[in-house]
């Protein structure tokens, strides 16, 4: 059960009036007004406040998911360098006569090879 609280509130004449003409569109009285106020106003504080620390986890996941996507990004990099250094390596034998880069790949090669008479 809710507990009975007196107060003493002062508002200026515009507000007064104000509150006057909702009081009577709405047709309550003032403690139901007031009660109304009080509870949309926490509420909606509530969510502001829900919704401030959910901005700020936003924030911090972003940096976090920034810095991971960085490092993953070197790691890509030097990935694909190795990979072209392999490349490379793989071509200057291939030029030098091997027949294929890779040596298990030989006796492919050598069953498949394009001049031979089929």
């Amino acid at each position: 059960m809710s507990k009975v609280v007196k107060e003493n509130l002062s508002e200026s004449h515009s507000i007064r009036k104000q509150i006057d003409e909702i009081i009577a569109l709405e047709k309550i009285n003032k403690n139901e007004f007031i009660r109304r106020v009080m509870d949309f106003y926490v509420k909606n504080k509530v969510l502001l406040i829900s919704e401030d620390k959910i901005s700020e986890g936003y924030k911090e996941m972003g940096d976090i998911n920034l810095s991971l996507a960085e490092e993953s990004l070197s790691c890509d990099s030097e990935c694909v360098q190795k990979y072209e250094r392999y490349l490379l390596s793989s071509d200057i034998n291939y030029k030098k006569g091997a027949d294929l880069p890779f040596a298990e790949h030989k006796q492919y090669s050598e069953k498949y090879r394009h001049d031979q008479a089929w």
